[in-house]
């Protein structure tokens, strides 16, 4: 086999041209997939980040959450409570006043009967004299029989 010139110069040409394009096309090229995969692991490590934030702040949220409606049913527990003290008393005050309202009319009610009975005394004292002293004097001499007859009434 023969090695001319040509070969070699070939293989110059070859060696020139491949450092020539790993300097202007290899190179750049390769900075340019580092630097993508650079920024690939980059936008992975941030997103990671940002979901580790987010469910920090998602716990956060959720424990404040549970920690209103511990504090909400505490205070709805107070306020029934406090709820039920009051209907007691208003219906302890409207008993205590219904109660008062009924003795005072019950008293009303029993001096009403005492000055009716004594009325009822009067009217039937009066009308026994005047029945006795008809059925006593048919004829109309009511005077003197009125008067015998209101004694005998009133001393039996």
């Amino acid at each position: 086999m023969e090695i001319n010139i040509t070969l070699l110069w070939q293989i110059v040409v070859l060696l020139l041209l491949f450092v020539w394009l790993s300097k202007v096309l290899f190179a750049p090229m390769l900075a340019v997939f580092e630097e993508r995969e650079r920024r690939i692991d980059g936008a992975k490590r941030e997103a990671a980040q940002l979901e580790s934030e987010a469910q920090n702040k998602m716990e956060e949220v959720q424990r404040r959450v549970e920690e209103s409606m511990a504090l909400a049913r505490s205070e709805l527990s107070n306020l029934k409570n406090e709820g039920l003290l009051i209907q007691r008393k208003m219906i302890d005050d409207a008993k205590h006043s219904a109660k008062a309202k009924m003795d005072q009319a019950s008293k009303e009610l029993r001096v009403e009967m005492d000055r009716t009975r004594k009325d009822l005394r009067v009217h039937v004292q009066e009308l026994a004299h005047e029945v006795l002293s008809k059925v006593l004097n048919p004829n109309g001499d009511a005077s003197s029989k009125s008067s015998q007859s209101k004694m005998e009434v009133s001393g039996a």
